[in-house]
C-alpha cells in the first residue's frame, strides 16, 4: 500500500466525520525518468529562477506568486494570503453534494486517490457511506485542501471501498464540437463494420494489466544502450530464435498455354510456435484446421495483386502468397473454383488506415491497382442466400503479426499489430 500524502478528517455535515488518510490511486515511480543533460560534456543540467530584467539569481526564499494585470503590471500574493483564501480547513474532506452517478463529465478528472479510514469507527461511516451512495446511484462532491490550493473532487465507490478524485474547473475543458447525428443517418455497413472490429478485438482478461508499450521499448532500448538489454526476438521470430516455418505455397503464373508451367514451392507445413512481442503479450501461429467433421472441401480460385510481382493466380489447396517473403498484398479476388457461381463468395478488405471496401463479388478485385497501399486485412463470407448450405474458413500472414485465423464467415481477419501488411491468404470452401 502506498503511503499516505494527506490526513484528516472526511466530513458528511456538521455532526458527522471521521478520520481518514488519502492513498494515491497511481504511482510513477516505476515509469522511465529522462533528465536533461549537456549534449556537449553529458553532465545533468540545474535550473535557477533569473530575474526577466535584471539578470540576477532568485533564490527559492525570494519567490512569490503574482499575476499580471493589464492595467496596473503585477499584482503580487504571498502563500500567507492564499492559504486564507480555502474555504475548507487544511485537515477537512467536506462533503457538500451529492449527485448522479457518471454525471461529471471523465474529461475533468485528474488525480485519485483511495480514502482509508483510521478507525473501526471510521470504516463503519466509509462503508456506510459507500452502500448508501450505491443504493441511491449518486456520487459525493466535495472540496478538499491538496498541494497549494483547494481543490473540488469527486468521491465515487470503487470496489469495497471509495476513491476520491480531483477534477478540474469546468471552464478549463475545451468546448464540445461533436456533430450531432442520428443513428439513421450513420451508414449501416460502418457500423456494422466496427461492431465485427469489436468482436475481434474483444480482451480476454484484465484491461488494467495491460502494458505500457512505450515504456516496455523505452526500457529496452536504455538497457541495450547500457549493454545490459537481452535479446528481444522479433514477433516473426520462434521463442528458439528460429522463424517459423512457412506454410505450403503452390502458385500458378497466369498467361494462357504458353505459360502452363507451374512454379511450384512447397515448404514443411507451420507448427505450434510462440512468437514474442515487445510488449511480453504472447501471440500463437497455429496450423490450419482439419476438414474433419466437415463437409466436402470445394476449390477455390484467388488472384492477388503482389507489389513488385504483379497479378497472380492461385488455384491449388493451401497458400495463396508468400508466407515469410514480406511482399505486400494490394488487391485480392476469390470465386469458386468448382459447383458454385462467382456470385456464392462475398469479400472485403482493409487498408493501413482502416477503411474497409464494400462487399464484393463476382471475380471483381476488392483494394487498389498501382496505389501502392497494402492491404491489413480481409473478410469472406457465403452469400446472404446460401449462408445455411456452406461455410468458408479463412487466415492471413501478416509481416509482424504471422498466422492470424481461422476466421469464419466474415470475421475480420487482421494483425493484432497496427497498420501490419498482409502477405498471404488461405481460403476453404465446406459444404455443410
Amino acid at each position: 500500500m502506498a503511503e499516505a500524502v494527506w490526513n484528516g478528517y472526511l466530513r458528511l455535515s456538521p455532526a458527522v466525520s471521521c478520520p481518514v488518510r488519502l492513498s494515491p490511486a497511481a504511482r510513477d515511480a516505476d515509469t522511465v525518468k529522462l533528465e536533461d543533460l549537456n549534449a556537449r560534456t553529458g553532465n545533468p543540467l540545474a535550473q535557477q529562477f533569473v530575474d526577466a530584467e535584471t539578470g540576477e539569481i532568485v533564490g527559492a526564499n525570494d519567490i512569490v506568486k503574482g499575476y499580471r494585470d493589464p492595467g496596473s503590471g503585477y499584482v503580487t500574493i504571498s502563500g500567507s494570503e492564499l492559504e486564507a483564501l480555502a474555504g475548507a480547513a487544511p485537515s477537512i474532506i467536506d462533503v457538500a453534494h451529492f449527485c448522479w452517478r457518471d454525471q461529471i463529465d471523465r474529461a475533468r478528472f485528474e488525480a485519485s486517490y483511495y480514502i482509508y479510514p483510521e478507525s473501526g469507527h471510521a470504516a463503519d461511516t466509509l462503508d456506510g457511506l459507500r452502500l448508501a451512495m450505491r443504493r441511491s446511484g449518486r456520487d459525493g462532491i466535495a472540496y478538499v485542501h491538496l498541494g497549494e490550493r483547494e481543490r473540488i473532487a469527486v468521491i465515487q465507490s470503487h470496489g469495497a471501498g471509495l476513491v476520491l478524485s480531483t477534477l478540474r474547473p469546468p471552464r478549463a475543458l475545451e468546448p464540445v464540437a461533436f456533430a450531432e447525428r442520428a443513428d439513421s443517418d450513420i451508414p449501416a455497413e460502418m457500423v456494422d463494420t466496427a461492431e465485427a472490429i469489436i468482436q475481434q478485438g474483444i480482451l480476454v482478461g484484465d484491461a488494467n494489466a495491460l502494458p505500457d508499450r512505450y515504456e516496455t521499448r523505452l526500457r529496452a532500448m536504455i538497457e541495450e544502450k547500457s549493454g545490459r538489454a537481452p535479446t528481444v526476438p522479433s514477433p516473426s521470430t520462434s521463442a528458439t530464435g528460429a522463424a517459423p516455418p512457412p506454410p505450403p505455397v503452390r502458385e500458378v503464373i497466369p498467361g494462357g498455354a504458353a505459360s502452363s508451367a507451374v512454379a511450384e514451392e512447397v515448404r514443411p507445413p507451420p507448427v505450434w510456435t510462440e512468437m514474442v512481442r515487445t510488449d511480453d503479450e504472447r501471440l500463437f501461429a497455429h496450423d490450419y484446421p482439419s476438414a474433419e467433421g466437415r463437409g466436402r472441401e470445394l476449390g477455390t480460385e484467388i488472384l492477388l495483386l503482389i507489389m513488385g510481382l504483379g497479378d497472380r493466380r492461385f488455384v491449388e489447396l493451401g497458400w495463396a502468397g508468400h508466407p515469410g517473403s514480406r511482399r505486400q498484398i494490394e488487391a485480392i479476388s476469390i470465386r469458386p473454383r468448382e459447383k458454385l457461381p462467382p456470385s456464392a463468395i462475398e469479400f472485403r478488405v482493409f487498408d493501413t488506415e482502416g477503411r474497409a471496401t464494400a462487399w464484393v463479388s463476382n471475380g471483381n478485385y476488392a483494394g487498389t491497382r498501382g496505389r501502392q497501399l497494402p492491404l491489413t486485412g480481409f473478410a469472406v463470407r457465403p452469400a446472404l442466400e446460401l449462408r445455411d448450405q456452406y461455410d468458408i474458413v479463412y487466415e492471413g500472414c501478416f509481416f509482424d503479426g504471422g498466422v492470424v485465423g481461422p476466421k469464419h464467415n466474415g470475421d475480420i481477419c487482421c494483425s493484432p499489430f497496427p497498420n501490419d501488411p498482409l502477405e498471404a491468404i488461405r481460403i476453404s470452401i465446406f459444404e455443410r
